[in-house]
């Protein structure tokens, strides 16, 4: 998110949300998170959501945390 919005919880609320849905509605048994290691505020909003880091991955060129 930028401008105005960005730093004020509304991704990790919306996430938040789409997780409980996702486990409540639906069959899953895991969700993953993919973020790139230099987005600081996207990774402690996992953190912050239950996710944890497992490995570092490349995908056409580009290093994730996953």
């Amino acid at each position: 998110m930028f401008g105005f919005s960005s730093g004020k919880g509304i991704a990790g609320e919306s996430l938040g949300a789409a997780i409980e849905f996702g486990f409540r509605r639906l069959p899953l048994r895991r969700l993953v998170c993919v973020v790139r290691p230099t987005n600081i505020r996207s990774q402690k909003a996992m953190l912050r959501l239950g996710f944890s880091f497992t490995v570092m991955t490349e995908h056409l060129g580009i290093v994730f945390r996953f």
